[in-house]
């Protein structure tokens, strides 16, 4: 069996060839970045939905000031606009914490025992 690293572009570029024990290292290798690179946007989206629900918090909060609304309509625009904010934070954090442990297992040498 003959084992080559190559670009996957278009045009003539050199192959390198590699042992089998390499050829898996990378392998591997590729599966552990793949799972790390989609922890880390889990990661960012929880961040972003964090940032976006305390950006929407002082925004309601400075509109109130500035304005001093009032009245039924003015109360449900912000709780309603607070609480789409909150619902994708919470959302994000449970696919953060659900899809937590597979990552890092696909990511360790060894597999994580799971305590339920």
């Amino acid at each position: 069996m003959k084992y080559l690293l190559r670009l996957r572009t278009l045009g003539q570029h050199p192959e390198i060839e590699i042992d089998q024990d390499r050829f898996f290292c990378l392998k591997r290798s590729k599966v552990v970045l793949d799972e790390a690179l989609a922890f880390e946007e889990k990661y960012e989206m929880v961040i972003y939905n964090y940032l976006d629900l305390e950006k929407e918090v002082a925004d309601v909060s400075l509109s109130s000031m500035v304005r001093s609304i009032h009245g039924y309509a003015g109360f449900f625009d912000a709780r309603l606009s607070l609480n789409v904010r909150l619902v994708n934070l919470l959302t994000w954090v449970r696919v953060y914490t659900d899809q937590l442990a597979g990552h890092l297992s696909a990511c360790l040498p060894f597999p994580l025992i799971e305590n339920n």
